[in-house]
């Protein structure tokens, strides 16, 4: 949908000429930066080298020291005793994944060991240093696998080479100091070259020096050849040397990036060389750039002189460079042109690469449409006047909305009035201002803020349609010929009619949004939807299924509120209130093929940190907090999703880069998590740790085992002492108490009571009376009758050696007597008596 104000601004509009645009190389367009100084804590902001280290994170090489970077933090090592205020200018990365560097203040190489985490001085530092000199600069470190260190470095005639022992094993001849001299090639898959030059340029491989050269020189390999730079003059290839001459570079070095290669130049930027030596792209014009490096995700990372790094998150999308930064209102086009129409008014058409200006003044109420059905014409609406193709008004009116297609005549609309610009220009009033209007299957829709409306005949009325009732607001419309009608909502997502099968997709569908601002339809299977969360693609599937993807501030754009959409040879264009962005469609998912450095960066126990090595265990009502760690270096934060997979099926997220679970029941669990730049959107790779939480010792087969062997042996030895020394009865009573103390099980008996059961606890009961056949079993709550014969109850009870029998009628629970006589009991102030063939047995008893 296009919304413009109503401003009567009066002025000249000039005749509207479509131009074929062609969109095959892209100059007028710059990229997004991100940069970092030392106000986001970079050590210092003149940088020379950059590189990325096993783990993922990027190292900088500064004037003061050395800084990491893991996309949430830097850390400095400045303040390290063995770094503190050193300049660094390279790194030399080796195959076993250690970091060397020289630092050229104090005259000393330094190596940093990822796996420790520790930097170490080389021990031979003295030997080097007296074979260096004073004035050389060193080039090149490569170590051999037998600890042997070779060094290049500039004005020596040959390398420096030191064994594993600290023996000098080679140096050059210091009477040839300052002519001829060497470079040792630094790469990143830790081979060194080193390559021999004449005046002629020829260039030989494996020879360690260079004739008729005494400046400094930059060298790379590329490609099996060997480029050479001295300066301002460049000692390969002639087309080459015709750029930089022509560009007046000043050339600081070179970088390989696998099928192109940079110059790095001073005040000029960089420049991107591909295979021919031409050059195709250029960075950061206006600044010192000393190294380029490309990390995992593909993005672009620039050390510069006094600016420090800057870094471009996704190459893929760029940004069309409007003179004098005006705001992006629309993009329109048609076959074979597009316009952009600016804020302000001003309209351009993009041309042959370049960004060209119409003329066209339309004022802060403009808009800009090409027809559906004639798309070689164009309609300019300024200050209430519509203009197509010429310079005179068509048509005269306050205009609030003008609609892009042509079918049955224009359609503008006036506040809450429209007006369809066919033969009759009939005009139809509605209770809202028209959001969007559209003509499908010989069927006007107008949008409203209350839904949905057509018109019939001669009147306008709310559509009547089960599908399309509701009352949410709409904010654009537009179809295809008569295949496909799309128009999205508020708080609703987008309606589809597509092909006849009606749709609505919303954000549990895959939406990014159910507010969307912008939709914009490339074919008949295609959909753009716009939202202030970024942009989705819907592209329908020949079995009548759709697919869902999207792009976001998470992978590149400058922001996430989405103007308006338009597709052109393969390019997308993302219009939002930061720019107009522009990517190739198939760069959508890039975050999918990315390397991940997914890690347990540790485990906390309470207060202690425990190993992370697999199968741990953790004891059973522990707190544990495993932490996360992973290099993204996004503009928002990371999103990490995880679950128990033993536990839930479904994903928990946070952006702490912590786990916590507390009192885990025992068994074997598989902690799995993932890293996503938005919920729908997660690394392939999943990170899986098992764990297990044993059963308490207590409750182990091995420990019931031995403690009921101890139960029976205890019980056992104080029965054989009570038979010999004592009486069997004692031994008796002292086990029922020492089994009472030991099985704190609940015993429950069932009773049948007219017809139905009860169960009650075996605790519960007081005493049983006998009466014929039946029992009055008393509890502390009630009484209960049963039919049941007093010789046998103690045997039927669970704990029958809790029971005994005082009299041919009663029988009492033994831990219910509070008072106990010769001839009764009581029990509860209940005084029951105790027959004499009786008196022995209880007597028996210790309570």
């Amino acid at each position: 949908m296009r919304k413009i104000s109503i401003v009567p601004l009066w002025m000249h509009v000039y005749s509207c000429i479509c131009i074929i645009l062609s969109f095959q190389s892209l100059s007028a367009q710059s990229y997004i930066y991100q940069n970092f100084t030392v106000e986001d804590g970079l050590s210092s902001s003149i940088v020379f080298d950059i590189y990325q280290d096993i783990d993922g994170k990027m190292w900088f090489a500064t004037q003061n020291g050395i800084s990491s970077y893991d996309g949430f933090e830097f850390d400095n090592f400045s303040q390290n005793d063995t770094l503190n205020n050193s300049i660094i200018l390279d790194f030399f990365p080796q195959k076993d994944g250690t970091l060397w560097f020289w630092l050229m203040n104090k005259r000393k190489i330094v190596f940093y060991e990822p796996v420790e985490k520790r930097f170490t001085e080389y021990p031979f530092n003295d030997i080097l240093h007296e074979a260096l000199g004073e004035s050389n600069v060193i080039e090149s470190i490569y170590v051999e696998d037998n600890k042997t260190l070779r060094i290049g470095a500039t004005h020596i005639n040959s390398e420096i080479i030191i064994d594993a022992q600290g023996t000098l094993v080679k140096t050059y001849d210091q009477n040839e100091h300052f002519q001829p001299f060497t470079v040792a090639e630094k790469i990143h898959d830790n081979r060194c070259h080193f390559f021999f030059v004449s005046d002629t340029t020829n260039v030989k491989r494996n020879q360690s020096f260079v004739s008729g050269l005494s400046n400094e020189l930059k060298a790379i390999r590329f490609q099996e050849s060997t480029i050479f730079i001295q300066f301002d003059s460049v000692r390969y290839t002639e087309r080459i040397a015709s750029e930089i001459n022509q560009r007046k570079m000043d050339v600081i070095g070179l970088n390989n990036l696998n099928d192109h290669y940079t110059v790095n130049t001073r005040k000029n930027g960089a420049y991107l060389f591909n295979q021919n030596h031409m050059i195709i792209d250029s960075f950061l014009q206006g600044y010192s750039v000393t190294n380029v490096f490309i990390d995992h995700f593909g993005g672009y990372w620039f050390s510069t002189l006094h600016s420090g790094v800057f870094q471009i998150q996704n190459p893929s999308i760029k940004l069309l460079d409007i003179p004098n930064s005006e705001s992006v209102k629309d993009v329109v086009g048609g076959d074979s042109s597009m316009y952009i129409l600016t804020k302000n008014g001003s309209v351009y058409n993009y041309h042959q690469d370049k960004l060209i200006a119409t003329g066209e003044e339309l004022g802060l109420d403009g808009q800009i449409v090409y027809h559906t059905e004639s798309k070689q014409k164009c309609t300019f609406h300024s200050s209430g006047k519509i203009y197509i193709g010429q310079s005179e008004p068509f048509y005269t009116s306050f205009v609030s909305y003008l609609s892009n297609e042509f079918m049955d005549g224009q359609i503008i609309s006036a506040m809450n009035n429209f007006i369809n610009l066919n033969e009759k220009r009939q005009v139809y009033s509605l209770p809202q201002r028209i959001k969007a209007v559209s003509i499908f299957r010989d069927t006007m829709y107008i949008g409203l803020n209350n839904g949905m409306y057509i018109q019939s005949h001669d009147s306008v009325s709310k559509l009547s349609d089960h599908f399309f009732t509701f009352d949410h607001s709409i904010t654009d419309m537009s179809r295809l010929e008569n295949d496909l009608f799309c128009y999205s909502t508020i708080q609703s997502g987008i309606w589809i009619d597509h092909h006849g099968k009606k749709w609505n997709i919303k954000k549990e569908d895959g939406l990014f949004s159910n507010h969307i601002n912008t939709i914009f339809l490339e074919d008949k299977n295609t959909i753009w939807v716009g939202s202030n969360h970024g942009v989705n693609r819907i592209q329908f599937q020949e079995d009548g299924t759709y697919q869902i993807i999207g792009i976001s501030k998470a992978d590149g754009l400058s922001s996430n509120q989405i103007k308006n959409i338009f597709c052109k040879d393969s390019l997308v264009w993302i219009n939002t209130n930061h720019g107009l962005h522009f990517l190739a469609q198939d760069q959508l998912n890039l975050f999918d093929n990315r390397q991940s450095y997914l890690r347990l960066s540790g485990i906390e126990l309470g207060d202690q940190w425990i190993s992370e090595e697999e199968g741990i265990s953790i004891p059973s009502k522990s707190d544990i907090r495993f932490h996360i760690s992973e290099i993204y270096f996004g503009k928002n934060p990371l999103l990490f999703r995880y679950r128990l997979k033993e536990q839930h099926h479904s994903w928990q997220y946070t952006t702490d880069r912590y786990i916590d679970y507390s009192n885990l029941s025992p068994g074997y669990y598989t902690l799995e998590i993932q890293s996503c730049v938005r919920k729908d959107h997660c690394n392939s790779e999943v990170l899986a740790f098992p764990f297990k939480v044993p059963t308490v010792f207590y409750k182990r087969s091995w420990f019931i085992g031995i403690i009921g062997a101890l139960i029976i042996l205890l019980a056992y030895l104080f029965f054989r002492w009570n038979v010999l020394k004592y009486n069997q009865d004692v031994a008796r009573e002292l086990m029922r108490i020492a089994l009472k103390k030991l099985k704190r099980k609940e015993n429950m008996i069932t009773f049948k009571e007219n017809g139905r059961e009860i169960k009650i606890k075996s605790d519960d009961i007081l005493y049983i009376s006998a009466s014929g056949n039946y029992l009055d079993i008393f509890t502390r709550a009630q009484k209960i009758t049963v039919r049941h014969k007093i010789g046998e109850f103690i045997d039927s009870m669970p704990d029958p050696m809790e029971y005994v029998r005082i009299h041919r009628s009663y029988i009492v629970r033994i831990d219910q007597i509070s008072t106990k006589a010769k001839s009764f009991v009581k029990i509860s102030d209940i005084k029951l008596p105790v027959s004499r063939s009786y008196q022995k047995e209880l007597s028996k008893i210790q309570f």
